[in-house]
């Protein structure tokens, strides 16, 4: 939808927002739309009583809101703190595990790229040059990436490393190829102008890219694949690798690409989330591994033989760690995942050293190529340290907020007729899904038309109709049905902009007023919008369902002088649609004049 409409003529000058300018008008009393000025208070009969009645009752409503204010805060502190604490660690576990897919997913995506780019035959190992280039770029543009590389089923293999030092090398490319059965091995570094720094030939190297882990695992399960961490062959580091097997034209395996991301880049991300000054975040695989850890200096564990290897998390000294762990009935428990489902979490509030901590220990989406779980622990007051520092001054508190419902009443008592305004906006809404009504819609749209029409501006509409609704209601009952006007108005609402008026016309059909919108232009944001509701089954309490939408579009034409006339088109429009063979988008202009039409819609 936003692609559409960087399509759409430019607005008319002057007020380009005529619905905000009703809003704005609704808003304000003695306004030419609300008619007359609301009675002054001073007119209304038994003034003198009417004061003390106001008066008396402000004194009342002061007495039961400092009492109530004081009660509920003693008897309820601990609880709303609590849910408080459990609803702002599951905010920043998912912003952090939402942010975690957006920082693994280039990773991903250079892979499979890579993959698709070989079986094009755009890229190829007998164009090595050019192979070396298209890695190379990848580095360049994607920071988090540690190296790139590809190993064919021969055992040669070409790999483009990013060099982590201050020096002069850049970048690090290795070659294995066999020129007449005969195993080279060459290692070539290239400055930061990717010029050749240094050249060796490496006869001693036995790596074989047949044998290493990225490898194996892609070609196991021909697709892609994200590997435990393992030690680097080149850096000595660990990390972890996504990897993807290539297949030929006749189905057989050429090799594997694989794209490297060091543990230490994903633990830096990880420290640069929002989980205070003593928490932590932490990902961890199915063998209870760490994969990444905000704090990544701990799950790095030296070997004897001089080499890294990550942690597990129940090989830590950290008493945090060590007691959010206590929540799962045995280790097997975490580490199997049993009690991993697409939603499930497990939260623990832990005391240490006299403060209190709260873990959560929540998986990656069931569908996503990451079957690995994220934890964060924070500590209690990073968190809720100003509520509880707020409850200390609750007297002064009360007595504000005594003092502001005293002003706002009196305030309230001056205008006293302003709530009749606010009725009104609440009458221009459909109960149901929060749009606009069909009294608003007739309200609005006639005046966005005469509009067009004075200043010779493009202008559609656009009907919708949910298809087969009744069945729907006749299936799963009209709760359900609910259900699914309540989704089907939400994403209607949110693929269109400010601007255009969006009503509900009425039962299962809805109106979209495009104000500086052409036809050809209102037909593609319909077709747009078909798509946005079948392209998602809605979730209701009866489950899935799969839902369709039938549209009629049509525009301000010459001879469509007034808003119903243009309504009369599309509706004619929609019913050809229906006839159609549904879930499709019908333009006026464009129907067959035939009256079978309209003898098969009825």
């Amino acid at each position: 939808m936003a692609l559409d409409k960087l399509a759409r003529s430019p607005r008319v000058p002057g007020d380009s927002n005529p619905i905000t300018r009703d809003a704005a008008g609704a808003a304000t009393p003695g306004s030419a739309r609300h008619g007359a000025e609301p009675v002054p208070v001073r007119s209304l009969p038994s003034r003198s009583a009417l004061r003390f009645v106001i008066v008396a009752g402000l004194i009342l409503l002061q007495i039961v809101t400092v009492a109530g204010i004081l009660l509920s805060q003693h008897l309820n502190e601990q609880q709303v703190l609590r849910e408080h604490m459990k609803r702002t660690i599951g905010g920043v576990i998912d912003e952090i595990k939402e942010n975690a897919q957006g920082f693994l997913t280039p990773t991903q995506n250079v892979a499979e790229l890579s993959r698709r780019l070989f079986e094009a035959e755009t890229i190829s190992w007998a164009r090595r040059s050019e192979l070396e280039r298209y890695f190379l770029e990848q580095l360049r543009v994607i920071p988090q990436l540690d190296a790139i590389y590809y190993g064919d089923r021969h055992g040669q293999f070409l790999m483009v490393r990013r060099e982590h030092n201050d020096g002069e090398r850049a970048y690090l490319i290795k070659t294995i190829e066999f020129n007449d059965e005969v195993r080279r091995v060459e290692k070539r570094w290239l400055n930061r102008m990717m010029g050749v720094f240094e050249r060796v030939d490496e006869t001693a190297d036995t790596y074989d890219p047949r044998a290493r882990p990225w490898y194996k695992n892609a070609l196991a399960k021909k697709e892609m694949v994200w590997t435990d961490p393992y030690v680097f062959f080149t850096s000595k580091q660990p990390g972890i690798t996504a990897a993807v097997t290539v297949f030929d034209r006749q189905n057989g395996v050429q090799g594997v690409v694989g794209v490297d991301m060091e543990i230490g880049k994903l633990s830096d991300f990880l420290g640069e989330q929002n989980v205070g000054q003593r928490g932590a975040a932490l990902i961890i695989n199915r063998q209870g591994d760490y994969i990444a850890h905000s704090h990544a200096p701990r799950v790095s564990i030296d070997m004897e033989t001089g080499r890294l290897r990550m942690a597990r998390i129940d090989e830590l000294d950290d008493p945090i760690e060590k007691a959010a762990i206590t929540v799962f009935k045995n280790p097997g428990e975490l580490l199997n995942f049993a009690w991993l489902n697409l939603e499930d979490s497990l939260h623990a509030s832990i005391d240490i050293e006299g403060e209190r901590y709260h873990a959560i220990f929540r998986p990656f989406p069931k569908m996503s190529p990451w079957p690995w779980v994220i934890g964060v622990y924070v500590a209690e007051t990073d968190f809720i340290g100003p509520i509880r520092r707020g409850k200390r001054n609750k007297m002064i508190v009360a007595i504000i907020i005594s003092a502001g419902i005293t002003l706002v009443a009196f305030l309230m008592a001056r205008r006293f007729m302003r709530p009749v305004v606010a009725l009104r906006d609440e009458l221009d809404r459909d109960v149901l899904t929060g749009v606009h009504n069909r009294r608003s819609l007739f309200e609005i749209a006639p005046r966005l038309v005469e509009q067009a029409r004075t200043s010779r501006s493009p202008l559609s509409v656009i009907i919708v109709d949910i298809d087969q609704f009744k069945k729907i209601n006749d299936t799963y009952g009209h709760a359900v049905g609910d259900q699914v006007l309540t989704v089907v108005a939400q994403r209607l609402r949110h693929a269109v902009e400010q601007e255009d008026l969006f009503a509900r016309y009425a039962g299962d059909e809805f109106v979209l007023l495009l104000p500086q919108t052409e036809i050809l232009l209102a037909c593609r944001v319909g077709e747009r919008l078909c798509a946005t509701i079948s392209g998602t089954p809605i979730n209701t309490t009866s489950g899935e369902i799969a839902v369709t939408v039938s549209l009629g579009v049509a525009d301000l034409g010459a001879d469509r002088k007034n808003f119903e006339m243009i309504f009369d088109e599309a509706d004619r429009a929609l019913r050809f649609a229906k006839v159609n063979g549904r879930d499709r988008v019908a333009v006026a202009g464009t129907l067959p004049t035939s009256k079978d039409v309209e003898v098969a819609a009825r």
